[in-house]
């Protein structure tokens, strides 16, 4: 859906005829008007966690804000929501420690979450510190299961750095299979508009499959782009909406055929019989995530035995190499089983 979302509230007599099962699934999000940039402007603090285990497990779409320290990251959540202090902004890279999730839905329904992660690449900060934070961020990047996006920020004048391409290509397994993926050019004032339309083709080069977008919290350019972006990635047509709208389509038919055969506790039957109706597949659903979560673990426990040998050779300066190890292990696994590990070092560059 790329036009912006214009939902007006329906004209008809004072007295309403019984509402159809798709018109009442709307009807809770029938503002007057409801605008990307407005449905940016619902969002509040959710909660904080340091460590992957503490952020609860959700459902609805998430939309992950990475990049170096000092690249605009925190000012740019707070120009998108149109809240000055949302996210925390400091003169001073590196104060960002957990990862923060700010919920977005009006009526105390929460439909989208922002996550805002710590920045890399900040030499200031201490190295064992350093080293928690990317391990966090990137074990997040690759198993947090409702993440729908990630928003990379990236200041044009320095272009992406070896950091960002090392995060690119943690990435990558994710964003070829169907992943959203952004580059935000942040800071676009301070270029000449040659040297923005120089930036923009460069990076466009380097996404990898994703959008790339000019973006200025100063002169306000690229805001209103970006936000119908995220509406779009969070808001699908044809998505989880028309899937819960045909359910209750049919849940309605249901109910109705029983309710002509005179049955005095229809909704009853019907949900019973929508039980029945799914146990069988819930079991079959069951039974292959056990298998794959079986072959899975043997083969990380398998691969990480064959890693642990090589992890003292590795440069301990390099942050990054902890965090990729496990990685290695989930999407490169038979690089891993070919070389021993010996070449892990250098395989994310």
């Amino acid at each position: 859906m790329s036009s912006r979302l214009q939902v007006r509230a329906p004209a008809g007599p004072a007295t309403a005829p019984k509402a159809t099962p798709t018109a009442a699934l709307a009807a809770p999000n029938n503002p007057a008007t409801v605008t990307p940039m407005g449905w940016m402007h619902t969002a509040r603090f959710l909660t904080t966690a340091a460590q992957l285990h503490h952020l609860p497990a959700m459902n609805t779409p998430e939309i992950a804000f990475v990049g170096r320290s000092n690249a605009g990251k925190s000012t740019c959540i707070n120009t998108l929501t149109q809240k000055k202090q949302l996210a925390f902004a400091s003169k001073k890279p590196g104060r960002t420690q957990h990862i923060n999730l700010f919920a977005l839905g009006k009526q105390g329904i929460t439909d989208a979450v922002l996550a805002d992660l710590p920045g890399y690449g900040y030499a200031a900060v201490a190295k064992m510190d350093k080293l928690r934070w990317q391990q966090v961020m990137a074990n997040y990047l690759v198993s947090r299961d409702n993440l729908t996006g990630i928003v990379m920020m990236c200041d044009p004048r320095h272009g992406l750095t070896e950091l960002d391409d090392i995060l690119l290509e943690v990435i990558r397994p994710r964003v070829e299979e169907g992943l959203k993926f952004l580059i935000i050019l942040t800071k676009a004032d301070k270029l000449t508009r040659a040297e923005q339309a120089k930036a923009l083709s460069i990076a466009r080069l380097q996404a990898g499959g994703g959008e790339v977008k000019l973006f200025s919290a100063l002169k306000k350019q690229g805001v209103d782009d970006v936000a119908q972006l995220l509406w779009d990635w969070t808001h699908p047509a044809g998505g989880a909406a028309a899937e819960v709208a045909a359910a209750v389509n049919q849940q309605t038919a249901t109910e109705m055929e029983l309710e002509q055969l005179g049955a005095g506790v229809h909704t009853r039957a019907a949900r019973e019989r929508l039980e029945e109706e799914m146990r069988p597949m819930r079991k079959r659903l069951e039974r292959e995530l056990r298998e794959q979560l079986l072959l899975r673990r043997e083969k990380e426990e398998g691969l990480l035995a064959l890693l642990s040998d090589q992890l003292e050779a590795w440069d301990e300066d390099a942050f990054w190499q902890l965090a990729m190890c496990e990685f290695a292990i989930r999407y490169y696994p038979e690089a891993v089983e070919r070389d021993g590990g010996r070449k892990m070092g250098t395989a994310f560059r």
